[in-house]
């Protein structure tokens, strides 16, 4: 009960201190991202192993929350304003490691890639390449970002600049372009 009057009184605090930042009060700005980060710290404290992590969530947050600042409305609750955020930049971060774990094991695997006769050998790269090259660039553009990169359809989209029917309908050609290639079935 008393953690949630404490949960309930800062989140007034932080209520009221961003109202004056908006208003133009610098001094209070700078105590709403104190507080913040340290409210933001806990919450996600126990969600990330590394404290390196940690702090770059916890500043692309605050990042986020400046950026956004404008969009607050004092008439909402200010806790899952902020909480939202906080856990938005944590899933971003999340698919940037998968992303960044994806790409080293397409890099593993581009480089130990097997023939698609079925033997594994030199002209295994090579061959991918060269079916790769085969694609129109928007084709192998979005079967990269999907496969080797690990972006959605949607990320894709929001990228080039297609709509997500578009994207789908490239990689979908693209796929069968790589299927004739490969005589994948």
């Amino acid at each position: 009960m008393l953690a949630e009057r404490l949960d309930t009184v800062v989140e007034q605090q932080l209520a009221r201190l961003l109202q004056e930042a908006q208003a133009g009060d610098r001094d209070a700005y700078r105590q709403f991202l104190v507080r913040t980060r340290e409210l933001v710290r806990t919450l996600l404290r126990n969600r990330l192993r590394s404290a390196s992590a940690l702090d770059d969530v916890i500043q692309e947050t605050l990042l986020s929350i400046h950026r956004s600042r404008h969009s607050y409305d004092p008439a909402r609750p200010i806790g899952p304003w902020i909480r939202a955020i906080a856990f938005n930049r944590l899933r971003d971060s999340g698919r940037a490691r998968k992303r960044q774990q994806d790409h080293v094991s397409a890099d593993l695997d581009w480089e130990n890639a097997a023939h698609p006769t079925g033997g594994a050998d030199a002209a295994g790269p090579t061959f991918l390449r060269a079916a790769l090259e085969a694609l129109s660039e928007g084709q192998r553009e979005v079967i990269w970002l999907l496969k080797f990169e690990g972006y959605s359809v949607s990320e894709i989209a929001g990228r080039t600049g297609r709509s997500a029917a578009a994207v789908k309908v490239t990689a979908h050609r693209g796929y069968r372009v790589l299927r004739t290639l490969l005589r994948v079935r």
